[in-house]
């Protein structure tokens, strides 16, 4: 299984149905928790990467409830892709007024993002009628 991890095989099915014929009995449910195991504990730098659903919860929890492993995994991605890292640190930002209850830092908020390349959270700035009103009253 070591092997198939090395050359880049991650998926647990896969890697199941070649060594079934080979006379293994073991469940998928073990090989898949094998595989969950090699990815926590693999090298950030070489680390099969993180599908882009990974990606976006890493980036919509909060920094906190991330283990250690995926905030360096976190902290590598982000490293590779400035817009990326933008928007994390944009999201973040929103979400921190929101749960904090600083509306009065919005207008702020929405200055930044304009600010930011990311076309995205431009059109949220401009076309949400709830942040666009709560800004100009």
């Amino acid at each position: 299984m070591d092997d198939r991890w090395n050359q880049g095989c991650t998926n647990a099915w896969k890697v199941r149905e070649e060594i079934v014929p080979l006379g293994c009995t073991g469940s998928c449910q073990r090989l898949r928790a094998y595989f969950h195991t090699k990815r926590l504990s693999a090298d950030p730098g070489t680390a099969p990467p993180p599908s882009p659903r990974t990606v976006a919860g890493w980036i919509l929890r909060h920094p906190d409830s991330l283990s250690e492993v995926e905030q360096l995994r976190i902290k590598t991605v982000l490293a590779r892709c400035l817009e990326l890292e933008a928007l994390t640190r944009q999201v973040r930002s929103f979400a921190r007024i929101l749960t904090e209850r600083q509306g009065q830092q919005l207008p702020e908020w929405l200055n930044a993002v304009r600010q930011d390349d990311l076309p995205g959270l431009h059109t949220l700035a401009a076309e949400c009628p709830l942040l666009h009103d709560r800004c100009h009253t």
